[in-house]
């Protein structure tokens, strides 16, 4: 919701970018004023495609949930030691 004017602004370059990479003659980008992020969140975007059917989430806590969950096996490693009953271990 704060940064609703910045992303406002931003769309005419993104739309551009987007059919020269990918060569798409239609798009149409809206912002959702009735559906903002929280107001405790740290930031970051959500977008939806095809009606809803795409979602994106590039927010923080998506990025941070999403590098966590990518570092767990190290973790559980370095806290329990290899679990020789795990399908995947050296």
């Amino acid at each position: 919701r704060n940064d609703r004017d910045l992303v406002q602004e931003l769309i005419p370059d993104a739309i551009n970018k987007y059919k020269q990479e990918l060569k798409q003659k239609d798009l149409k980008i809206t912002i959702d004023e009735k559906n903002f992020l929280p107001d405790d969140s740290a930031g970051g975007v959500e977008l939806y495609a095809m009606g809803g059917k795409i979602k994106v989430s590039n927010t923080i806590e998506a990025r941070l949930s999403m590098i966590f969950n990518q570092i767990l096996p190290e973790i559980r490693e370095k806290l329990f030691g290899v679990n020789l009953n795990r399908k995947y271990h050296d």
